[in-house]
């Protein structure tokens, strides 16, 4: 999706709007939140191995923050490509409740924290996003 766009600021720009979501949600808050709150993974309550390796606390979920967050600024720029994000982000975190690394609650606060963050990065830099848009109409024809 970003390497099919003709212009490099472009490309330039939705990466760097999904980067910008991505550690926000996945490498700011959720660690400011698991910092303050500490909430046992399913496997350490109810004893039992999960079936990956995992450490820390489980809430929110980190992965379900960074693959929502991505996901939801995918959509903005390629709806069909966000549809498949989002299906394969579902599919991710439900097999982290599978495994038991995650209880459900812990991946309904990471998904709502990504979709919050990929949501207000895209509103913040939309405006930015139009200028390039236009930048580049102009450029081309010259």
């Amino acid at each position: 999706m970003v390497f099919s766009q003709p212009d490099w600021r472009k490309r330039v720009f939705i990466f760097a709007e999904g980067a910008l979501a991505v550690i926000i949600a996945r490498g700011i808050i959720t660690e400011f939140i698991r910092f303050f709150y500490h909430h046992p993974r399913p496997f350490e309550t109810l004893g039992f191995t999960p079936l990956v390796g995992e450490s820390g606390y489980s809430f929110p979920s980190g992965h379900a923050a960074f693959f929502f967050a991505l996901a939801i600024v995918v959509f903005y720029f390629n709806r069909k490509m966000g549809i498949w994000y989002f299906v394969l982000s579902a599919v991710s975190v439900i097999a982290r409740i599978f495994v038991g690394v995650h209880w459900p609650i812990d991946v309904l606060g990471g998904v709502l924290i990504g979709l919050l963050v990929g949501y207000l990065t895209h509103r913040a830099l939309a405006r930015r996003f139009k200028e390039i848009i236009s930048s580049s109409e102009k450029a081309v024809s010259v």
